[in-house]
């Protein structure tokens, strides 16, 4: 016999983990993704010239190159695949999945 038949308890764990990780990952995606778009319509107030540094020109997105925002989300992304094994595991240890009743 080789069907997997999931019962109620593996159901609430998986739904448990998956709303976990997409509160968790939306709140930090969106708080990145809003600073990075801050980051590259960032004006300097100051003059061109620094005045700890005056031979250094102050310019938009040194901080975070328009570019890099993409690859930054794309490891959010890859970051996401992390919360969920991690909620995954830590609700099956919660809920007692991983018990075995068979004797």
């Amino acid at each position: 016999m080789t069907d997997l038949i999931e019962d109620e308890r593996s159901a609430k764990i998986t739904e448990k983990a998956a709303l976990r990780t997409f509160q968790v990952f939306w709140v930090v995606f969106c708080a990145i993704s809003i600073g990075a778009v801050m980051n590259m319509l960032y004006i300097p107030q100051l003059p061109r010239q620094h005045f700890f540094e005056p031979h250094q020109e102050i310019l938009p997105g040194e901080i975070l190159p328009p570019r890099m925002m993409g690859y930054l989300q794309l490891g959010l992304l890859c970051l996401m695949i992390f919360l969920y094994v991690g909620f995954r595991i830590y609700y099956a240890r919660k809920y007692g999945d991983w018990e075995t009743d068979e004797e």
